[in-house]
């Protein structure tokens, strides 16, 4: 894997990771945040 692809992948994945973690939680991540 390049440099630039696992940027790529970090940036297109960080959204989609907190989601996940959030809702595991029990929190909104677009209305509790962190």
């Amino acid at each position: 894997m390049t440099d630039s692809a696992a940027a790529a992948i970090s940036q297109s994945e960080a959204i989609p990771m907190k989601t996940k973690t959030n809702t595991k939680a029990g929190a909104s991540p677009w209305l509790e945040g962190d």
